[in-house]
């Protein structure tokens, strides 16, 4: 099944990323991993704001067009959305309409950047906050009809969580080009590679067969490429491959989002040939 995050830039231009998520309903302890990882990620996003500074607003962020404020402006609207549908979920209502989102888009858009950042953080923790007052029991019962399908808590929190490591990552490298994802994300994301690699990836004519070995954790994967997609196994695959690339898995994550240029690549990545720059050419960004 398909989800989709809409996201508008300054430029109002509407992007749209989708990610398949897998819809079998893990209750409990995995559920309040994911609100326990998400409010970790928005700490982290607090601090590295504030040590930037207020003057950082204008800052290009590693999006390329948008800046620190226009990032902050991205997240913080994202988390009034997400507001709005875990309360129709907890309601029982209807979900809210692309339509509704508009007007919010357009506020957001007028800020300027030091009140897109101020605003941005302040809305990010509110939908924190929103989540840790939900019952167990709203939690397990949670379920609404939005993004083209049926969707439980935890394929909403895997989206917000995806979306939220990976910009405040955009916003780190601001201060600091080596940082890196929030590492109890990694996990958590990492289960999710298959489908973002399935949308992220640009066919390629000539067949690609990488095996992928990753550290924290450790895991032998099989990326597939060729002219109709790309497949992902997290699981090793009994066939031939044409290199292997070696990398710590936050760095996979990021060589998929299209995050992983040389200037911000760790020392310790490995690879046969030319095959990182090849995978690179595979996953421009998004």
């Amino acid at each position: 099944m398909l989800c989709r995050l809409l996201a508008r830039d300054p430029g109002r231009r509407v992007i749209v990323t989708e990610l398949k998520v897998a819809q079998t309903s893990i209750r409990g302890s995995f559920v309040d991993d994911l609100l326990a990882t998400l409010a970790a990620s928005h700490s982290r996003l607090k601090a590295i704001l504030s040590r930037l500074g207020g003057e950082a607003a204008e800052t290009p962020s590693y999006d390329e067009g948008w800046n620190v404020g226009a990032l902050m402006s991205h997240l913080g609207s994202g988390a009034q959305i997400f507001g709005m549908i875990v309360a129709a979920g907890v309601q029982g209502g209807e979900a809210p309409s692309a339509r509704e989102f508009a007007p919010l888009w357009d506020e957001w858009n007028a800020k300027p950047s030091a009140r897109q950042v101020r605003d941005g953080i302040v809305a990010d923790a509110a939908f924190v906050d929103q989540l840790d007052a939900l019952s167990p029991a709203e939690r397990d019962g949670w379920k609404l009809d939005v993004f083209d399908a049926t969707r439980d808590l935890r394929g909403l929190l895997l989206m917000r969580l995806t979306e939220h490591v990976l910009h405040s990552w955009d916003i780190a490298v601001v201060e600091d080009a080596t940082a890196t994802l929030l590492a109890d994300a990694v996990p958590i994301v990492l289960s999710q590679l298959p489908a973002i690699v399935s949308r992220a990836a640009k066919p390629s004519s000539s067949p690609i067969e990488v095996n992928l070995l990753t550290t924290s954790p450790s895991r032998t994967m099989r990326l597939n490429v060729d002219g109709q997609g790309a497949t992902l196994s997290l699981d090793p695959v009994d066939a031939p491959a044409s290199g292997t690339v070696s990398l710590p898995a936050e760095a996979l994550i990021r060589l998929v989002a299209g995050r992983l240029d040389p200037d911000h690549c760790p020392s310790d990545v490995t690879a046969d040939g030319q095959q990182l720059d090849l995978l690179r050419s595979v996953f421009p960004g998004y």
